[in-house]
């Protein structure tokens, strides 16, 4: 298991029910982890997602809220 820093972008998939979040991408990369945000609204409309800026919420998507 990786130990290293955490990086400061992570994008999230929750499940409010159960009261968990778990990451699925990271980056450094503010603009790559926005598109990649983005991509995943498009192509997973049914997840709730949340992109993170460190510990701070930048941005988020509720189960098949529309996205353009």
């Amino acid at each position: 298991m990786f130990h290293g820093p955490r990086l400061r972008f992570t994008i999230h998939a929750v499940d409010v029910q159960r009261q968990l979040s778990m990451p699925i991408a990271t980056s450094e990369d503010e603009a790559e982890m926005r598109a990649q945000f983005k991509e995943i609204c498009k192509k997973m409309p049914h997840m709730h997602v949340e992109l993170y800026d460190g510990a701070a919420i930048i941005d988020e998507r509720q189960p098949n809220a529309s996205f353009h």
